[in-house]
């Protein structure tokens, strides 16, 4: 059995490795759904925690259409362009609501083209992983300690998303 040292230094070799693909790695032909969700649960791997709860399911993708977050297949195909959107709401789900995930991708998308938009969002959260992975000299993670670096990166997280909710609200309202 691993230690919880090895484990997490485990977790963060595969972060500080993590690549997105981008837009042009994508599979050129179209896809069905159940395709979609087969290739991107691949790419999400490592962050599921709880098989009981997938990071995406077919009903998701519905919903995502259903409420313009996404656009619609052609005809029952996804596209580059889908696993893209689909992406991008699969890691921003994590910390926002569906509406504010439109509107993130909406005022992105009036401000550049969607290839460079996505782009940017996989450079900035490739980025964010690395640096949520540095520990000070890769500190040897006790019990005293882990508990020390979640309450950290908690309550790193909640401020983030508060702030995030904030610019959010602000770009709506102009």
């Amino acid at each position: 059995m691993k230690s919880l040292n090895e484990e997490l230094a485990f977790f963060e070799k595969q972060i500080m490795s993590y690549h997105i693909p981008r837009y042009e790695e994508f599979p050129s032909l179209e896809l069905y759904k159940d395709q979609i969700i087969l290739l991107l649960s691949k790419n999400f791997a490592p962050f599921v925690y709880d098989e009981e709860e997938p990071i995406l399911t077919s009903s998701m993708i519905n919903n995502y259409v259903k409420h313009s977050i996404i656009p619609p297949p052609n005809g029952k195909k996804y596209t580059r362009r889908h696993l893209a959107y689909i992406t991008v709401v699969c890691f921003l789900k994590q910390v926002l609501s569906m509406n504010e995930i439109k509107e993130v991708i909406n005022s992105s998308i009036k401000k550049s083209d969607e290839r460079t938009s996505y782009t940017y969002f996989c450079e900035q959260l490739e980025k964010a992983f690395k640096e949520c992975c540095i520990r000070k000299g890769g500190e040897d993670m006790t019990n005293l300690s882990i508990n020390s670096y979640a309450i950290h990166y908690s309550t790193k997280a909640v401020a983030n998303k508060l702030y995030a909710q904030k610019i959010i609200q602000l770009q709506a309202e102009k």
